[in-house]
């Protein structure tokens, strides 16, 4: 299932790839993605590209390694994958961020989903722990589900309603070493579906991929 779910991931980096900017983030999701079992016997579905420090070319050190998957200080990959939970301190090689919490609602900055669908709102915080300057986009944050017959997933919305909303994470932004900040990525989702996974896939400067890491959580209704 690992090796499968690597398959997928890289899919998504390069449906992602073809709208990318300079930064290596990724673009607007619209590709689609190949049937596949999200929860799986492994706990390790796909990802999206994560960002790059503007300083680095190649993978940094990680003294983490594969060595561990949980410590005192957050949440660490093992074997390339992390799991964790809201609140959860997810630990990157460039950056940690933690999902603080996450509702869903019907209506959001006056904008209304269509029917069938409701909005997924999604309190997150980020602190950058490279010595280079950070660039991330929302769209580092692949949102997924299952519905028992495939597998969907979403990229935050960028709806002209939403991006007037001072409390929701830019489309694209840049941290400074040890800055931090914090906000809200807006998603659209079936109205059925109940549990949902964020996961960000390391992404460099060379083009290489790292660590996958993965928050499952089940938002307040």
């Amino acid at each position: 299932m690992k090796k499968f779910a690597v398959i997928l991931m890289t899919t998504v980096l390069a449906a992602a790839l073809i709208g990318c900017g300079p930064s290596g983030s990724s673009g607007d999701g619209s590709s689609s993605l190949p049937d596949s079992d999200a929860f799986g016997d492994s706990g390790t579905p796909s990802s999206d590209p994560g960002s790059s420090a503007d300083d680095s070319s190649q993978p940094p050190d990680s003294s983490a390694g594969d060595a561990s998957s949980s410590q005192d200080s957050g949440v660490y990959p093992s074997q390339g994958v992390a799991d964790g939970n809201l609140k959860d301190i997810m630990n990157t090689r460039l950056f940690t961020f933690s999902i603080n919490s996450a509702y869903i609602c019907d209506e959001y900055a006056s904008y209304v989903p269509e029917d069938g669908f409701r909005l997924l709102v999604v309190d997150l915080s980020i602190k950058s722990t490279t010595s280079g300057n950070l660039t991330l986009a929302d769209t580092d944050f692949l949102l997924q589900w299952s519905n028992g017959e495939e597998d969907d997933y979403a990229f935050p919305m960028e709806d002209a309603h939403l991006v007037l909303d001072e409390k929701i994470l830019p489309s694209e932004y840049a941290l400074a070493q040890n800055a931090e900040t914090s906000g809200l990525l807006i998603y659209e989702v079936p109205a059925d579906i109940r549990d949902f996974f964020i996961s960000y896939l390391e992404f460099f400067g060379d083009g290489s991929t790292g660590d996958t890491f993965n928050v499952y959580f089940t938002p307040e209704q």
